[in-house]
């Protein structure tokens, strides 16, 4: 699920990448489905219920996916996934 598509359900926070360069972005992260669908809610600000409603998962799923993308992304808090996103979306190698 990329961001562009849910532009519509919250309009207060317009998509950051565009389907293709999601596509992109996932595939040179090497994200699985699921910590693309966590990564996409975090860039909508999105609280952990939340999440766990909108990919019908439990809290503790939600919980563990969020920790698995913190370690691959290697940071530590939901804003250094949404930078990272934004910082390597612009061609930059991520930090090792």
């Amino acid at each position: 699920m990329a961001p562009a598509r849910d532009a519509a359900r919250n309009p207060r926070w317009p998509p950051l990448f565009s389907e293709r360069q999601w596509k992109r972005l996932v595939g040179r992260l090497r994200l699985t489905r699921r910590q693309s669908q966590v990564a996409e809610c975090l860039c909508r600000d999105l609280k952990a219920g939340t999440i766990a409603r909108e990919l019908s998962l439990s809290l503790d799923s939600v919980r563990h996916h969020s920790k698995e993308l913190f370690i691959k992304l290697s940071v530590n808090t939901r804003l250094g996934v949404v930078l990272c996103l934004l910082h390597d979306s612009r061609g930059r190698k991520q930090a090792t």
